[in-house]
């Protein structure tokens, strides 16, 4: 989620060279990013029909709301390429800049010392392109520290920040519990995403997490949403059941797309409208969700109990309006009940109703250095150009 400046946005040009494609898969959609946003009512023009809508995408799609939140208001934004990776680095992975200000620093950081963040889990560096140029374009004095298991993933990353002309950006490969608080921290702000749902140990991960965290600091994660992920792990255990474990290699990936072919259309991954063609994904998609030894998703409940054991407390869900029920209730009866309940059991509530989070983004700060009064960020707080979105959601 970002604000509505052109500063914090990738330049068309810059995306298109930083992001690796994939050429045999990639599918190019070029489209004015000036469409989305350009007034409040662009999204009902598209549901009426009046403006066409880009090829294989609908009105209902959560990739376009995602992706318009983080697009600038202007008028002459450029044509921009959107590929899959780039669709990621626009979806609701708590990594953006303004929202960092707001949650863990009142709205405004020092520019006197280093902005230090520590990335774990970088991958092939989107927290790195997406944080590091929006704090750089800020002219915020930031240090980054990555790390990634993977050589290959890291090799990626070091090209990317070299290309975009990101200083101060050290990546390596140990894994957490091999640093040193005492000479690696406190960090600032911390990235997590997308591992500790692979981790045999997520809540050991996460107590050590915050060890290395400054009094003011806290944490983005991204972990995967059980009922958004229907059929996911029925398939994973088919293919454990017809396929031998091995190498994931492009022919693994191949053999995968034979058997996710033949599943019948009443199976849940099928029904399921996120995966029900999973085997049209790239090889890198097919690998993650399908392939990876250790798996597994949580519901809003199951992250109360990971964050709580670790010693931290939720700031914020990420976007904050998909947690929100009296954005999705009818006026009345049911609404009025739901003002009685506390912010978990209003979170569960949303997730329950949707029935189709895949992830559950969110930061989170120590407990100990949690007031009562900040305890939940105010969305009223949180630069998000989605309120002319509401009503579409609301449909």
């Amino acid at each position: 989620m970002t604000s509505c400046s052109s500063a914090l946005v990738m330049p068309a040009d810059q995306v298109q060279a930083c992001y690796p494609t994939e050429p045999s898969r990639t599918k190019f959609i070029s489209w004015r990013a000036s469409h989305f946003l350009q007034c409040p009512d662009t999204l009902s023009q598209k549901s009426a029909g009046a403006i066409p809508w880009p090829e294989e995408w609908t009105p209902k799609t959560a990739n376009l709301r995602r992706w318009s939140a983080s697009v600038p208001c202007t008028s002459a934004s450029p044509i921009l390429p959107i590929t899959v990776k780039i669709r990621a680095v626009a979806s609701v992975f708590p990594r953006t800049y303004p929202l960092l200000t707001i949650i863990f620093f009142s709205g405004e950081l020092s520019h006197e010392k280093p902005f230090r963040v520590l990335v774990a889990g970088c991958g092939t560096g989107d927290a790195l392109v997406d944080l590091g140029k929006q704090a750089r374009d800020a002219g915020l004095f930031a240090t980054f520290r990555a790390m990634d298991l993977s050589e290959t993933s890291l090799a990626i990353a070091h090209e990317r920040t070299d290309q975009l002309g990101l200083p101060n950006v050290h990546l390596e490969a140990p894994r957490l519990e091999e640093l040193d608080p005492a000479c690696d921290g406190p960090f600032d702000y911390i990235d997590c995403c997308g591992v500790l749902h692979h981790l045999e140990d997520p809540k050991r991960v996460l107590a050590t997490i915050v060890n290395y965290l400054a009094p003011e600091g806290g944490i983005g994660a991204m972990i995967y949403g059980e009922l958004g992920r229907t059929g996911v792990y029925d398939a994973q255990r088919i293919l454990r059941l017809l396929d031998t474990e091995g190498t994931i290699d492009q022919k693994r990936a191949e053999r995968t797309r034979d058997i996710l072919a033949t599943l019948p259309r009443r199976n849940r991954l099928r029904i399921n409208p996120a995966f029900h063609l999973a085997e049209q994904f790239s090889d890198d998609e097919i690998a993650d969700t399908f392939l990876h030894p250790k798996d597994r998703a949580y519901r809003v409940p199951e992250v109360r109990g990971l964050i709580e054991s670790a010693g931290f407390a939720i700031t914020t869900f990420v976007p904050p309006f998909q947690y929100d029920p009296a954005l999705m209730l009818p006026a009345g009866k049911d609404r009025s009940a739901a003002q009685n309940l506390d912010a978990w059991e209003l979170w569960e509530l949303a997730e329950l109703r949707s029935g189709s989070m895949r992830k559950h983004a969110f930061y989170a700060k120590s407990a100990a250095n949690v007031k009562t009064a900040d305890a939940q960020t105010s969305k009223a707080m949180i630069p998000s150009p989605v309120q002319h979105m509401f009503s579409q959601i609301l449909a």
